[in-house]
């Protein structure tokens, strides 16, 4: 069994897989003063549908923008599994880079061009829409050669809620995640001002990523194979005209690909 997690801004998530692929996923709202005595409670009462004993999770491996809730995932998973955490960085990520500084870009979108490379053919155009909504490249010689980064589809609407006197507050996770009822939920012309907002949010956040492929292509002189991950790709993948491979759970496939590369080394 591999233990994998992927402490992001917002969501802390949990995935085990075993010789038959990814079992189950949980998750947790980030909190870098969760105690790890809460945390391993709370994961051993999670993953007990699945497996009889922690202690048959042979590795674990994560990956953190949030530095300060490292310490405490990583106690919560040497008390569960009695084996300390590998933590994933650009020196163990497995990739190649063409950027003078890779330890500044964030573990996730390291392991998310990774696990991309594994699937398909280079070069590649990585969306992540998360708390963030970022773009990694992977030029036709394997190698990471940087991305773009913008305000995730929910910051944007929170920051108009708080910015803006007369401008509602809206929630963009109580939208339906159908295709079909999206598109007729979020027309390109909103009818009031929260169906403006939600327009100018998802619409227009896919009309970012078209132009930004459209973009980065010419830069790379030829097309890159597209693929997109992350909490809010649902929402803004059905208006795109663009058609990127949907990998849910692309950062958690990156993380076991490195625990059994680990596990042989």
């Amino acid at each position: 069994m591999i233990l994998t997690i992927d402490i992001g801004n917002s969501q802390t998530v949990f995935g085990l897989f075993n010789d038959h692929g990814l079992q189950k996923t949980c998750k947790l709202p980030t909190d870098p003063d969760r105690q790890s005595g809460v945390i391993s409670e709370w994961l051993d009462g999670e993953l007990s549908s699945c497996i009889s004993s922690t202690g048959s999770i042979q590795i674990t491996v994560f990956s953190s923008v949030v530095p300060d809730a490292n310490q405490e995932v990583a106690q919560a998973v040497r008390q569960l599994t009695g084996k300390a955490p590998v933590l994933v960085s650009y020196e163990n990520a497995g990739m190649p880079f063409a950027i003078p500084n890779p330890g500044s870009v964030g573990s996730d979108r390291l392991i998310n061009a990774f696990a991309a490379r594994l699937q398909y053919p280079c070069p590649l155009i990585v969306l992540d829409l998360g708390t963030a909504t970022t773009v990694s490249i992977v030029n036709k010689a394997g190698e990471f050669t940087g991305g773009i980064i913008a305000p995730g589809i929910q910051i944007q609407a929170d920051s108009l809620g708080r910015g803006a006197a007369q401008l509602p507050s809206v929630n963009l996770s109580d939208l339906t995640r159908d295709p079909s009822e999206l598109t007729q939920q979020i027309p390109v012309i909103g009818q009031d001002t929260a169906g403006c907002i939600r327009s100018g949010i998802v619409q227009g956040t896919a009309a970012m990523l078209d132009g930004l492929i459209e973009r980065i292509e010419r830069e790379l002189k030829q097309p890159g194979s597209l693929v997109i991950t992350g909490g809010h790709a649902p929402l803004v993948l059905p208006f795109m005209q663009n058609t990127p491979v949907h990998e849910p759970v692309l950062l958690h496939e990156g993380l076991h690909a490195l625990a059994r590369r680990f596990l042989q080394s």
